[in-house]
């Protein structure tokens, strides 16, 4: 995304492409623009622990119940610049429901983020991808 912004004739591309850029991994030094990875992965991070929080159930991170964490690629989510109109969110919503289910999630807390994927070598074509994060509250260990 940075590099086709530096490439962009728009007077703001490269604007913000330096912006993008300098967005740092530390806390108080995000930049906080809604298109950026790092700021996006952390919102989503954010929000699951919230919404714990919301549901009265922010005291589960201080007792001994299991609480895994993970952050995935939704296969068959990949669409190409131009078509981010294709994406069925609630299409990719009721497949990780399922699944979750399937597996015995006793309770699941996501966020799907759409990211657009660049391939630094250049060799793939950049493309938009569904990303999950969940947080899966109560299950054994001996089911990791």
């Amino acid at each position: 995304m940075i590099r086709a912004l530096r490439k962009g004739e728009g007077c703001y591309d490269k604007k913000l492409a330096e912006k993008l850029s300098g967005c740092c991994n530390r806390v108080g030094e995000r930049c906080q623009l809604p298109m950026c990875p790092l700021c996006v992965h952390q919102l989503g991070s954010s929000l699951v622990v919230e919404m714990l929080a919301c549901m009265g159930l922010s005291s589960l991170w201080k007792t001994d119940l299991q609480i895994s964490v993970f952050f995935a690629t939704v296969p068959g989510t990949s669409y190409p610049i131009g078509q981010l109109d294709q994406i069925d969110l609630g299409s990719i919503g009721r497949r990780i429901r399922r699944q979750y289910k399937r597996l015995g999630f006793p309770l699941a807390v996501s966020v799907v983020d759409i990211s657009l994927i660049e391939d630094s070598s250049g060799e793939n074509a950049p493309s938009w991808e569904a990303c999950v994060s969940s947080v899966v509250v109560g299950l054994s260990c001996d089911r990791h």
